[in-house]
């Protein structure tokens, strides 16, 4: 019973798959996000589904879940520890999808340590956005989640619920699925 922002993570986790597909990766490891997390199952739920539309079966032997997040595993160390995994299987792989943007940096780190250049050899995609997914190098592409826009919304529900109440009226229940957008950068 309160109004809710959130991103639409299935539609960002399959975006992600659909645009390594579409450079014709076939072979897509995946770091999933910690289970505690909300954004986990959806952006799972994406991947699949654009995996089943490319009509790509996903290897679950190139699928990892990272740690819950009390673990020191999540994030960057995650995607370090999950690419040196991927790299032991002995599997052949193209790409990366990573949970976020830290874990793909991550990957970057754990690729770029066992001598395969990423994207040469090796593409990495991430999830949010974030500052050092910006400036690293190589960038990371990545799925953009609009932050300001969102706030700007929910700001203006706050405005518009003060007047509600103020007036004696209840404003009604509001739930928001922002949409994510694809970042290509040059991982």
């Amino acid at each position: 019973k309160i109004n809710s922002m959130l991103i639409d993570n299935e539609s960002g986790g399959a975006l992600a798959y659909a645009h390594l597909a579409k450079l014709g990766h076939r072979r897509i490891a995946v770091i999933r996000g910690p289970e505690e997390l909300l954004d986990s199952e959806p952006r799972w739920k994406g991947v699949q589904r654009a995996a089943a539309e490319a009509k790509i079966r996903i290897d679950p032997r190139l699928v990892m879940q990272l740690p819950s997040l009390s673990d020191s595993a999540f994030g960057f160390e995650g995607g370090l520890r999950a690419a040196n995994q991927f790299l032991s299987l002995d599997l052949s792989f193209s790409a990366v999808l990573a949970f976020d943007d830290m874990t793909a940096l991550g990957a970057v780190r754990g690729l770029a340590e066992a001598g395969l250049s990423v994207p040469e050899q090796c593409s990495v995609i991430g999830f949010d956005d974030v500052l050092p997914a910006k400036v690293a190098t190589p960038g990371i592409t990545t799925v953009h989640q609009p932050l300001k826009e969102m706030g700007l919304l929910a700001s203006a529900w706050v405005l518009e619920e003060i007047r509600s109440r103020q007036a004696g009226k209840e404003g009604a229940v509001r739930l928001h699925h922002a949409l994510p957008e694809l970042v290509i950068r040059a991982s």
